[in-house]
């Protein structure tokens, strides 16, 4: 076989694998939405009665058309109505003013995105996130926000898993990568290669934070 001959076959291969791949994931999608759409759906209620109250948000995972949105029911009866909102999220945070979100867009290539919403302004705010969503986390302010992902799509559940954690100021968008910090523990450097981040709680001053520390076979609490 010419060389001109391998590179065309090569190049159908190609083109084969492309629209065989895009064919799956529109058909595997369109299963999905008529599974989603013949489940019962959760009773709701408007979006204005709720929002502006105690609420707890979360994401929805009742099957139905509104899988993976951002929903909330009021404090005052969490087993009431629910209230869905326009954002779809694999992770979601809230504080009494800002959401946050990080997301996935499943295609040939999946993509992440990390962004806060400002629910009084509308504006938005997008943050790194560097591979699948895990942890999301604002103060209560609204000042700094902190995103968990697993890298090369790791998970919990293996045996050995890479988290990366970053905490942004979202003031001026500036970030912080907990792999670029100092982590000492009994007086010991603990290499960055031995460690992992995640669960992040920031201190009501916006310059202190609390991180779960994954090291020497133990989960640690560090600040």
């Amino acid at each position: 076989m010419s060389q001109r001959l391998r590179l065309v076959v090569l190049a159908v291969l190609a083109v084969v694998l492309v629209v065989g791949t895009g064919t799956f994931i529109a058909v595997s999608r369109a299963q999905q939405s008529q599974e989603a759409e013949g489940q019962p759906t959760e009773a709701s209620t408007a979006l204005a009665s709720v929002e502006s109250k105690p609420r707890i948000v979360f994401r929805n995972t009742a099957l139905g058309s509104q899988y993976g949105t951002v929903a909330m029911v009021p404090l005052s009866d969490v087993g009431g109505p629910r209230a869905y909102t326009t954002l779809a999220c694999d992770r979601v945070f809230s504080t009494h003013v800002d959401t946050l979100c990080l997301a996935s867009e499943r295609g040939i290539v999946t993509t992440y995105t990390a962004t806060v919403y400002d629910d009084g302004t509308g504006a938005k705010t997008p943050i790194p996130l560097t591979g699948s969503p895990s942890r999301a986390r604002l103060s209560d302010d609204g000042m700094l926000s902190a995103t968990t992902s697993f890298v090369a799509g790791d998970s919990y559940a293996a045996t050995s898993f890479s988290t990366r954690t970053v905490v942004t100021r979202l003031s001026d968008r500036t970030s912080s990568d907990l792999e670029d910090y100092t982590l000492i523990d009994q007086g010991q450097r603990i290499a960055p290669a031995d460690r992992n981040f995640w669960g992040v709680t920031f201190a009501a001053d916006d310059d202190h934070f609390y991180a779960t520390a994954a090291f020497g076979g133990a989960t640690h609490l560090a600040k």
